[in-house]
């Protein structure tokens, strides 16, 4: 999945390729005079496609039922299958094989992959953005590489039910050397093992342990009324969220960012009546002194007002920003300017908890990210 663009809002399939594939899909399922999917009823909840915080999923085990039936199928079944198959569902067997991919890298069975690459033989790329399939089979063949895993005994069940067309597409895929971060992806140690976080292109180079921090904030915001939080390593730090009264000495302060990440929600169905218009975004960040710390803290307090409402703490040389604002004119934000300041208290204790007594440590990020940031900030 792509990287996120300077604001935090990411997404599948946005643009003319995805319209392109609703319109095929609309046509298709017109068309359609076959049974109905067996995935129909199969979908992924709010926060279970989180690949940092990967939480327990019911729809694995089922989902993990109707590959092994497609194993055994002959063509006209699989064909049936491929047809009854509606694009919500080819974007369920991408989450599948995405959640697949870090139970895998938290000791699971490799063959949890296989089973995944099973289920992309059966995605019809016309019916969705063909990019999206092609990111999961990048991030499936990056694993592959990475566990040491037998590439053909994972290939086995893929290639008796994929298409041509797929399996010489995945094997271009398992014959390059992926670098993970190509893809808008790094791997992350977390105390529930490995997880693969999305990131950015801005510089990432902490000195403390920025994901815990950035954990606890996302836990608090989840306490509250907003769904599961998705995080962003190496996260820009817009200006448009910092008053202009010195943009100079704000534009500097941010260029000497050392790391930021983003977190991104929005309230849940039952706290509002359309959760789509609103944004809940903050940035917690590791700066290069205490001084400029303050000043994009002071700085990013008296940018909020009609535009936005914000929450602001900072420790030390850490700074943590919450926006809340509506996204569509002329509905009003759920957060107020009084309203949001509950979220203080919950922010400061977070960076407390890492500033305090992991001040000198390095972030728990894989040292292979260290080296690919650099190349890029000489």
């Amino acid at each position: 999945m792509p990287a996120d663009n300077e604001s935090g809002e990411g997404a599948f399939g946005l643009g003319q390729e995805m319209a392109d594939a609703v319109a095929r899909e609309q046509s298709h399922r017109t068309a359609w005079s076959g049974g109905s999917s067996p995935l129909s009823d199969l979908r992924y909840q709010s926060g279970e496609g989180d690949l940092l915080r990967l939480r327990p999923a019911a729809a694995d085990a089922a989902i993990e039922l109707v590959l092994e039936e497609a194993i055994s199928s002959d063509e006209a079944q699989l064909a049936e299958l491929r047809g009854a198959l509606t694009t919500d569902d080819f974007y369920t067997l991408i989450t599948f094989t995405r959640r697949s991919i870090v139970r895998a890298l938290r000791g699971e069975t490799p063959a949890l992959i296989g089973r995944a690459l099973v289920g992309l033989m059966l995605v019809d790329p016309e019916r969705l953005d063909a990019r999206d399939i092609s990111w999961a089979m990048a991030l499936a063949a990056w694993a592959i590489e990475r566990l040491g895993s037998s590439r053909e005994d994972l290939l086995r069940d893929a290639r008796r039910v994929g298409p041509a067309a797929a399996i010489d597409a995945l094997t271009q895929f398992l014959d390059q050397k992926l670098d993970l971060r190509d893809w808008g992806f790094v791997e992350v140690s977390t105390p529930s093992g490995a997880g693969l976080a999305e990131c950015g292109l801005a510089m990432y180079e902490p000195t403390i342990d920025l994901v815990e921090v950035a954990f606890r904030i996302a836990d608090a915001i989840e306490e509250d009324r907003y769904e599961p939080a998705s995080l962003t390593l190496a996260s820009d730090l817009p200006m448009v969220w910092f008053r202009d009264a010195d943009r100079q000495r704000t534009q500097d302060s941010i260029a000497r960012v050392r790391a930021t990440i983003s977190i991104r929600s929005q309230p849940r169905p039952e706290a509002h009546e359309h959760p789509s218009t609103q944004m809940l975004l903050m940035f917690v960040s590791e700066c290069a002194s205490g001084v400029d710390a303050e000043w994009l803290a002071r700085s990013a307090s008296d940018a909020a007002g009609e535009s936005h409402h914000s929450a602001v703490a900072r420790r030390g040389r850490l700074v943590a920003t919450l926006i809340a604002r509506s996204v569509v004119t002329g509905v009003t934000s759920v957060e107020t300017a009084e309203s949001i300041t509950r979220f203080e208290r919950a922010l400061g204790a977070s960076l407390d908890a890492v500033s305090m007594s992991d001040e000198h440590s390095t972030a728990r990020v894989d040292e292979r990210w260290r080296p690919w940031r650099r190349r890029g900030h000489k």
